[in-house]
C-alpha cells in the first residue's frame, strides 16, 4: 500500500465523555472541528480545547493528524498501518474516521515522535490544513 499524506490541524483538542442522555452542548457547532458519537453508553464528543463543554470526564492536550482525504472505502489497512508504526515506539492514539478520511489523535508530548516516526515510515508531512482556532 502507497503511503499516504498527513497534515497536523492547529491547536489542541480534548476528547469529553458525558451521559448519552445530555443534550449536545451548545455551540459545539461554532467550533472549526468537532465530532460526536451517541450510543446508549456514553455522548463522546472531540473538540477544540477551548470549546465550553461541561462533561463527567475529560482529556486535554491532545493534536491531531488528519490523513489527507478522501480516502476510497476499498482501502484496507490504512489506520492499521499507521497505529502499527506509532505502537512499535509506544505511542497510544485516539482514531476517528468519517465519510472522507481519517483522523489520529496524539498527546501534545508525543507529536513530535510521532511525525518522525510516520515519516520513517514513509509518510509525507504536509503543511497545516489552515483550520484555525481562536487564541
Amino acid at each position: 500500500m502507497a503511503k499516504m499524506r498527513l497534515t497536523v490541524l492547529e491547536g489542541s483538542f480534548s476528547i469529553h465523555r458525558l451521559n448519552p442522555q445530555e443534550p449536545i452542548p451548545p455551540g459545539l457547532l461554532e467550533c472549526p472541528f468537532f465530532t460526536v458519537s451517541r450510543t446508549p453508553e456514553e455522548l463522546s464528543i472531540v473538540a477544540p480545547e477551548y470549546a465550553d463543554i461541561q462533561s463527567e470526564r475529560v482529556e486535554s492536550d491532545w493534536r491531531c493528524i488528519k490523513l489527507i482525504g478522501p480516502l476510497h472505502f476499498g482501502l484496507v489497512g490504512v489506520l492499521a498501518d499507521m497505529t502499527t508504526a506509532l505502537a512499535t515506539v509506544g505511542i497510544s492514539i485516539f482514531a476517528v474516521s468519517t465519510y472522507d478520511t481519517d483522523y489520529v489523535f496524539i498527546k501534545n508530548a508525543d507529536v513530535d515522535e510521532a511525525l518522525r516516526t510516520l515519516e520513517d515510515n514513509g509518510y509525507r508531512i504536509e503543511p497545516g490544513s489552515g483550520l484555525k482556532t481562536p487564541d
